[in-house]
């Protein structure tokens, strides 16, 4: 990342950041980088997909988003336009993925 890099901060800590993955609208050039996703397992799966599908077209095309929640019943690159450049699990129930828009 550098200074000339987008960020998109959702609202990460704030108590707010589920509800922004729904209503958030991102103004200005796409983002760069998304990070982190922490809050996603708060939503029911089908709200999950619209979210991830969201940040995807916050994104630009090789923008980086870094999930790092509760494992989903499905990997973020099935809900939107991602690639799974890196993942590592650190619980059974607990998993970092880092996404890259198609």
């Amino acid at each position: 990342m550098s200074r000339a890099s987008t960020l998109a901060d959702l609202g990460a800590g704030t108590g707010k950041l589920t509800l922004a993955f729904l209503s958030y609208q991102h103004a200005g050039p796409p983002a760069d980088f998304v990070l982190p996703v922490t809050h996603l397992h708060q939503l029911p799966d089908s709200w999950k997909a619209i979210a991830l599908d969201r940040v995807a077209g916050m994104l630009r095309p090789g923008g980086v988003l870094r999930v790092e929640d509760l494992i989903y019943d499905f990997q973020p690159s099935e809900a939107a336009g991602f690639e799974i450049a890196e993942v590592s699990y650190r619980a059974s129930a607990y998993g970092s993925y880092v996404c890259v828009r198609r």
